[in-house]
This record gives structure tokens, sequence and C-alpha cells, in this order.
């Protein structure tokens, strides 16, 4: 994705530079746009076999890995960005995400992290993205 697309992009630096802030300085995340590192579709892959250490992007891009993934990011019609927020913190959502994500790799932590609004994801409701780290 684009590095200064509203919400997308922005939110990827924002948590760049709030690991950053956080970690003192000792942790320095560098931010690549889509096709910099590795094409836009293959943030999965590149975590997966360690060619990037972490990665932003949202679930529904791996459908072709298992038809349940882009449950975990969004769905044209399915939950609210609150409910799907609850199901993953509170519903068992977040072990059910680590156990199909898990199944492609060892390890392969993750969480939800950026809300984008209906204008910046060209839809007609909120979409809630997924950033995938590799620790």
């Amino acid at each position: 994705m684009a590095k200064k697309i509203p919400g997308v992009g922005t939110g990827a630096q924002d948590l760049a530079d709030l690991i950053g802030s956080m970690s003192g300085g000792r942790l320095k995340v560098k931010l690549f746009a889509a096709g910099e590192l590795v094409p836009a579709f293959e943030v999965f892959d590149a975590v997966r076999e360690e060619t990037a250490e972490c990665g932003h992007s949202v679930a529904y891009y791996w459908i072709a890995k298992n038809k349940s993934i882009p449950f975990f990011g969004a769905v044209p019609g399915g939950l609210t960005d609150k409910e799907h927020k609850a199901w993953i913190q509170y519903g068992g959502g977040q072990e059910l995400w680590d156990e199909l994500y898990n199944s492609f790799a060892d390890y392969v932590p993750l969480w939800q992290a950026v809300v984008v609004l209906k204008w910046a994801a060209g839809l007609k409701k909120k979409y809630i993205l997924s950033r995938t780290l590799r620790v």
C-alpha cells in the first residue's frame, strides 16, 4: 500500500513511530510501500518466509490460502468495527486467528490495529485491518 493513504498507510507509519518511541529508540521499523520490498499481495509470505520481520496488511488478501481468513479482517455485510474488535478480543476470535495463521508458519503473532473509515476504504462501512509481526 502507499505510505500516504489515510488510515492504511499513515497508520503503518504511526505504528512504526510508536514502536520506536516506546522502545526508547532501541527498535527501528522501516516502512516500505507496496512493491518496494515485495509486491503488494505478498506481505504474508514475506513475513512467513522471513524476508520481512513484520508486515502491515489486511487479512482478506490471503483468501487463496484459506477461505476463512477474510473474517479476521473484514467482509462486506459482516460485523461492525466494534463487534469485530469484541469478537477478536473477548469472543475467542484471537485464538482462532492464531491457530489459522500458525498453520502456515511456526509462529506468526498478530493483532488488530487500524480502523479505516468508509471513505478511505471506498466501501459503505468501517473495516478493520490487521498487522502481522514475526518475533
